[in-house]
């Protein structure tokens, strides 16, 4: 579970949709078949996805589980777990298999049913469809569809576990959904922020201190005209075990497009990521499913857009 802190954070950054509406107008006649529906989307991408919910479903028992473990490997070898650890199972299976475009969905109704699900775009449609591990299922329609026509929850791929959280009442009742496009766990804050370029950066406050101070009015920046690759380094209080990075850029208009991040423990050292990166629901997300041990994480930053500089606002690191 989320903290309440933490939830008014991401609506304020308008991660999440809310719906207040307690009488949703249902709209019965847009019910598609769902053969006719699955000739317009890519049809064998589809069943495969709902050939990897079962296997997920079937991977461990359904229960209360240990809200503690976070990595696929521990849930499995626990053997029990609720609906947030079956979607992370899914999540590492999706991301191994090139899935990057999703949300891990949260969803909590008026009758107090709280529930976690999937939605992710296919690679070969624009199509957004929705995961459900935990009932094993598949909807042929994101979640913001489903919630503007509820009735669409009965046009589903398999037969639902538990009805309670799947049919008609469960979707028309919908109080909140957060949408989250990232690898979530506990908040890590690092012990020691440095960097060797230290000069290129403005004094406080907007040094590199505010980079991890949670506090989004403030923000990082290097200044006009200075090094245009830039190296940060924050030592973790404990080895730990990392799950994402969420980077949150100064705006949509000015961020680092270029990151490398480094791994450091007492005895080795690898990159974890390379890549040029891309905004996702407005912010950077790095998810690293298989959860790298690292005691030190090196940010190099290079090639920004718009302003030919580094500014970032925050970066949350998540793991245990």
């Amino acid at each position: 579970m989320i903290s309440i802190y933490r939830f008014f954070i991401l609506y304020f950054l308008s991660f999440f949709f809310i719906s207040f509406a307690k009488s949703i107008e249902l709209k019965e006649n847009t019910f598609i078949g769902i053969k006719d529906q699955l000739k317009e989307i890519n049809k064998n991408e589809i069943l495969e996805l709902k050939n990897l919910v079962d296997k997920v479903h079937k991977s461990i028992k359904y229960g209360i589980g240990k809200n503690d473990l976070v990595f696929r490997d521990e849930i499995l070898e626990y053997g029990e777990g609720h609906c947030g650890h079956l979607v992370r199972i899914l999540l590492t299976e999706l991301l191994k298999k090139g899935y990057s475009n999703f949300d891990i969905v949260y969803i909590s109704t008026y009758n107090k049913r709280i529930h976690t699900v999937m939605q992710i775009k296919l690679k070969k449609s624009p199509q957004i469809v929705t995961l459900d591990p935990t009932t094993n299922l598949v909807y042929p329609y994101s979640v913001e569809e489903i919630l503007k026509n509820p009735f669409l929850s009965k046009n589903v791929i398999g037969t639902s576990k538990y009805p309670v959280y799947s049919d008609l009442n469960f979707w028309s009742t919908v109080r909140q959904v957060l949408f989250i496009p990232y690898y979530d766990a506990f908040p890590i804050k690092p012990e020691k922020v440095y960097t060797k370029h230290i000069n290129s950066f403005f004094p406080p406050p907007h040094n590199i201190d505010a980079l991890f101070d949670g506090n989004f009015s403030t923000y990082t920046a290097t200044k006009t005209g200075s090094n245009t690759h830039i190296s940060i380094s924050a030592k973790l209080k404990k080895e730990s075990r990392i799950s994402s990075i969420v980077i949150y850029p100064y705006d949509e208009k000015n961020y680092p497009e270029k990151i490398k991040i480094m791994c450091k423990r007492i005895s080795s050292s690898k990159i974890i990521f390379d890549s040029r990166i891309f905004l996702k629901r407005g912010i950077i997300v790095i998810n690293l499913p298989e959860g790298p041990y690292c005691d030190n994480l090196e940010f190099n930053f290079s090639k920004f857009k718009g302003q030919n500089r580094l500014l970032i606002r925050d970066i949350y690191i998540y793991g245990k």
